[in-house]
């Protein structure tokens, strides 16, 4: 509380219908009225209620508006939980038309606001956005956005029906979504003091839901005050944005509280950079999209510059690609940047526990039909197959080689880098996996690391450096989510010329008192020994029976591991076959076709992932490249491990970006 006087904050809930029915709710009543009335006579009375209100309260913050039908209400509503949810969302300062228009204007050099309107529509399509948060919006631009977009678009507030100077408030700050994306499943608005008691303004919040995934998110827009009305402001307009920012927080952490699990997304002009970033980020679980972080003690501002305009949200939402547009088209349009991200939310979970470890082992040069023809021999194997979810007919990348489909299993790329592959090859003579890429190559230990998390890497290969050097602290990307990790997304990296140095030390890490929320190891003992005799050699054959034990006693120590058992997705992925002494040639079914097995809560047991996974397609003894139907790929498991440490998709993955590929449920 800034002032001892009570703040009242109310809330007005509004669920679009077609019989205009309101629930009325005020925060800290237990008995929420409900009126069935018509739009006109709602509001009248509402603006009366706040106007008493604010005469009897010094500083009330409260909540109103017209019931509205959904325009997109016709559209689908069939809801499925398929994967990731990602959209682009903005923050948008439209530059009201009463800066460039009429007699009144003070901001010349602008075309008239309904050009700007259009150019604002172009700017929408241009960069595929599909939530943004609006401000000083005017009503004859108002009006001109609705008529350009149609029913392409929605918006809230409503349209006043009357245009007198509060009307004008009411839609300043407008939020609109993209109708073919996202449906509104309950709206309401705060009303919070801007310049004087008499002077308030609306702030959007609205209930979106994602049309294909069905994930709900929860978005509100702001403007806070300018210094231009600092001598109209008892106290000045600093004084004043404290108070905004103290009622902002509070909305913030009443939705968290309210909503733990749904992404609460505030977009806004708040007219502060750092004080404003320190404070809120400092008091709240929302996280700026250009990054830095805050407590109690301490804050750190995301790098420079800084402009004035803002997209936060919480958890589980993340943001990537934070760009402050102000090109040629946007310097016609308005005196702001447009600040645009990349926002995603990884898919809900169904599991009987909560997944917080994932092991990926891979297998190098072992063979599905080496594995079958074993029958009870390959005993790891069978126990994976039988307590987990599996296929012997996964597919490689394009190339069959070791190092390059194990940076697939990392990254979520194939490898050409013509169709935005890692670039990684054996025999590759870059210093980085970036280096190969053309560009920096994100991974899961980036996303896991950014997220506060430890990460292991053990390896037979002494070419798989190139993974340790990518994500060192000098190579690997700065943290921009929240508290700084540093840049070493590798916390343990072990490398061992014997393949059985690395199974013992990916063994002594999984029964330790902490263990990696994210380890990766490499049994490597056949593919050595197939190289030697022959990939159908008897000793071959003994091999693949000694890596199965090995994948056995990884399962025993996850189960005997109370940290890790019921906790914990174990996955198990073949590199690649070998036919003869190789496994080089891709058009080899022998050298492309990888076992892959999936065990932990929730993954059914003896379950076939072609039979659980209906949009990939099994191949047969085909070899499909990256057109027409997909078969499943070890690649894939890049996003299958962020889905279930509830992360989003790695940024630049193609495999399985949609993190669609299901592990759980029903076989």
């Amino acid at each position: 509380m800034i002032a001892s006087t009570a703040r009242v904050l109310a809330v007005i809930h509004f669920a679009p219908t077609y019989d205009s029915q309101v629930t009325g709710v005020i925060l800290g009543t237990t008995d929420p009225s409900r009126a069935r009335r018509t739009a006109g006579v709602i509001a009248a009375t509402v603006v009366l209620a706040l106007v008493v209100t604010a005469l009897l309260v010094l500083r009330c913050g409260g909540l109103h508006g017209t019931q509205r039908a959904d325009r997109a209400e016709h559209a689908s509503d069939s809801i499925s939980r398929l994967g990731s949810t990602r959209w682009r969302m903005a923050t948008f300062n439209v530059l009201g038309s009463g800066h460039t228009d009429g007699p009144g204007a003070d901001t010349t050099g602008y075309p008239s606001a309904k050009v700007r309107m259009g150019n604002t529509v172009e700017i929408l399509k241009r960069e595929g956005l599909s939530i943004v948060g609006f401000q000083e919006m005017r009503l004859d631009q108002y009006d001109e956005f609705n008529d350009l977009t149609g029913t392409g678009w929605d918006v809230w507030p409503e349209r006043p029906t009357n245009t007198t100077v509060f009307a004008q408030r009411h839609i300043a700050n407008t939020l609109a979504w993209r109708t073919s994306t996202w449906k509104a499943v309950r709206q309401e608005y705060a009303q919070i003091r801007y310049i004087n008691d008499e002077s308030t303004v609306n702030y959007p919040v609205v209930w979106l839901k994602n049309r294909v995934t069905g994930q709900t998110v929860i978005a509100a827009n702001f403007h806070n005050v300018s210094d231009k009305f600092t001598d109209e402001i008892a106290g000045g307009s600093v004084k004043r944005r404290a108070e905004e920012v103290g009622d902002e927080i509070a909305l913030a952490n009443r939705l968290r509280a309210e909503n733990p699990d749904v992404p609460i997304l505030f977009s806004g002009d708040f007219n502060e950079r750092e004080t404003f970033f320190c404070r809120i980020a400092a008091a709240t679980a929302l996280r700026a999209a250009n990054g830095g972080w805050a407590t109690s003690t301490g804050c750190q501002p995301p790098s420079a510059p800084l402009p004035v305009d803002w997209l936060l949200g919480t958890t589980p939402a993340t943001f990537s690609g934070w760009t402050r547009l102000r090109d040629s088209l946007v310097k016609q349009t308005t005196d702001h940047p447009v600040v645009i991200a990349q926002v995603a939310v990884p898919p809900a979970v169904d599991v009987t526990a909560p997944v917080d470890h994932v092991v990926l082992v891979s297998l190098e040069g072992v063979r599905s039909k080496t594995i079958a023809a074993l029958g009870a021999s390959a005993s790891g194997f069978n126990r994976l197959r039988k307590y987990g979810a599996s296929t012997l007919n996964a597919r490689t990348v394009e190339r069959t080689t070791s190092l390059s489909n194990v940076t697939s299993m990392l990254t979520g790329r194939p490898v050409s880098t013509s169709i935005g592959g890692h670039g990684v090859v054996d025999g590759t003579s870059a210093t980085t996996v970036h280096q190969t890429a053309g560009r920096y190559v994100a991974s899961v230990m980036d996303l896991v690391h950014d997220r506060g998390l430890r990460t292991a890497l053990f390896t037979n290969d002494p070419r798989a450096a190139i993974l340790d050097r990518s994500w060192n602290a000098a190579n690997g990307a700065s943290d921009l989510n929240w508290t700084n990790n540093g840049r070493d997304k590798i916390s343990t990296y072990g490398y061992y010329a014997r393949p059985g140095g690395t199974a013992g030390a990916l063994y002594r890490s999984l029964v330790g008192s902490s263990p990696a929320a994210f380890t990766y190891g490499q049994l490597s003992l056949a593919d050595d020994v197939g190289h030697a005799s022959g990939f159908s050699s008897d000793a071959y054959r003994s091999a693949v029976i000694q890596v199965s034990k090995q994948v056995n006693q990884i399962v025993d120590a996850i189960d005997a591991n109370p940290v890790l058992a019921g906790h914990t997705l174990l996955i198990v992925a073949g590199e690649h076959g070998g036919s003869g002494t190789s496994h080089l040639s891709h058009d080899v079914l022998a050298n492309v076709r990888v076992p892959l097995f999936v065990r932990g809560p929730g993954v059914p047991k003896g379950a076939d992932l072609y039979a659980m996974n209906p949009n990939y397609v099994d191949p047969g003894s085909g070899i499909p490249g990256y057109h027409g139907g997909q078969p499943i790929r070890p690649a894939m498991i890049a996003d299958l491990a962020t889905a279930v440490l509830t992360l989003p998709a790695v940024p630049g993955s193609t495999m399985n970006t949609q993190q669609n590929f299901t592990v759980f449920g029903a076989p």
